[in-house]
């Protein structure tokens, strides 16, 4: 059945009050969960593909499990960025900011990894990079860089989601903000400030997948984001690096 231009107006402008709020929401906690995003037979897919890479010695051992960046690149990889791609990512989080935004080029394939506190800025090596702090303000330009948790299994009834503290990408120290669990389902994913203090826990008992993808909108702190974690991503694959790009 067609809609009259009318409802579809009207229809338009309720989903431009929830994109709106949802928003606002997410300037003022940090984070931001949206429904339903992949089907449960790409998840499947993904999951298996994912489960034969690790155990074909994949990635490298990480804070208990198995990681690896710059997963994209992998050739043997490439159907989930076929399907990752289908969803159109970007766009979902530029009608939740209300401005574009780019792939940054941070991505990571996580495999039953406990992590704890951080925040996701420049770290060791790679912090030459980070020219300003992410919570300056330059030409009246601040950071605006969001990550991506697509989690590959449900964690509506565990506590093995994202664990933040709401509120706290307004400040450096990670002491401040109410400890929240993030409870995403199976086809969620969770957008949040990179800049939260978050971590990550595997209870296990099973195969906890992670999926972590970067955006951001174009500014300086993009730019420098994006050098920073491409060096570091290139120095844990064992690519080398050039230092005149530092």
């Amino acid at each position: 059945m067609f809609r009259d231009r009318k409802e579809q107006t009207s229809i338009a402008k309720e989903v431009d009050k929830t994109m709106i709020k949802d928003g606002g929401d997410f300037l003022e906690k940090g984070y931001h969960i949206e429904r339903s995003v992949f089907e449960d037979a790409e998840i499947s897919k993904i999951r298996k593909i994912s489960k034969e890479f690790f155990k074909d010695g994949g990635g490298f051992v990480s804070d208990g499990g198995y990681a690896k960046p710059d997963w994209i690149k992998e050739s043997s990889l490439s159907e989930i960025v076929k399907i990752w791609n289908s969803k159109k990512i970007g766009d979902i989080i530029s009608r939740l900011m209300g401005e574009p935004v780019k792939f940054i080029g941070h991505n990571d394939l996580h495999l039953n990894r406990s992590v704890g506190w951080h925040k996701d800025r420049l770290n060791n090596d790679a912090r030459v990079f980070e020219i300003n702090s992410p919570w300056d303000s330059v030409g009246g330009e601040t950071m605006k860089i969001y990550k991506v948790n697509f989690y590959l299994q449900d964690h509506e009834n565990n506590n093995d989601g994202l664990i933040i503290r709401e509120s706290s990408h307004k400040v450096e120290n990670m002491t401040e903000g109410e400890i929240k669990i993030i409870h995403p389902k199976l086809g969620d994913i969770v957008i949040f400030d990179q800049r939260i203090t978050h971590k990550a826990h595997y209870s296990g008992g099973y195969d906890r997948f992670l999926i972590c993808m970067g955006y951001g909108v174009e500014n300086d702190f993009f730019h420098q984001f994006k050098q920073g974690t491409e060096f570091r991503q290139n120095k844990q694959n064992g690519v080398h690096n050039n230092a005149q790009n530092i």
